[in-house]
C-alpha cells in the first residue's frame, strides 16, 4: 500500500489517505467512486468545485487521523501545520482560497485514490479446498 499523498494548502502541507472511513462517506456522498469522478469533471462549476473542496477535505482528515494514530513518531513535514494534538485541519476558507485549482488537485485525489484503493486478497472457495481465488478489490 502506498504512503500519503501530500497536498498544499496555502503555505501549508497536509496528508491525505484513501481510508475505509473516507471510502464510506464517499460512497454516502456520491453512491460511488464513479459519480464522484463525475461530480469533480467540471471543476470550474459551483458544484464541481464544492465536490473537489469536500473530497479534498474528506481525504485529508483521513490523512491527518492516520499519522496521529499510527505514525505519531514519525516527524511533520517542515511545512505542517500543528501543535501537540495532531495537525490542525485547514479551514474551508483556507481551502476555497489555498488551494489552485488546476490539474494538479484533481490528479492529487485521483492518486490518493488509486494509490490505496487496489489490494489483492486471497480467499478460498467454500468447499474448494484445494482452490485459492485472487481478488483485485477497488
Amino acid at each position: 500500500m502506498k504512503n500519503n499523498v501530500y497536498i498544499n494548502v496555502g503555505t501549508y502541507v497536509y496528508p491525505m489517505r484513501f481510508s475505509l472511513g473516507a471510502s464510506k462517506a464517499i460512497a454516502e456522498k456520491f453512491g460511488s467512486l464513479k459519480d464522484m469522478g463525475e461530480a469533480m469533471k467540471d471543476g470550474a462549476s459551483e458544484g464541481g468545485t464544492e465536490a473537489i473542496i469536500w473530497i479534498l477535505e474528506t481525504l485529508i482528515r483521513q490523512g491527518c487521523a492516520y499519522k496521529k494514530l499510527f505514525e505519531p513518531n514519525i516527524p511533520y513535514p517542515e511545512d505542517a501545520r500543528y501543535n501537540e494534538a495532531g495537525y490542525i485541519l485547514p479551514t474551508e476558507e483556507e481551502m476555497l482560497v489555498g488551494v489552485d485549482m488546476n490539474g494538479d488537485v484533481v490528479e492529487k485525489i485521483m492518486e490518493v485514490i488509486s494509490g490505496h484503493s487496489k489490494a489483492e486478497t486471497k480467499i478460498k472457495e467454500k468447499g474448494q479446498d484445494d482452490k485459492i481465488k485472487k481478488i483485485e478489490t477497488m
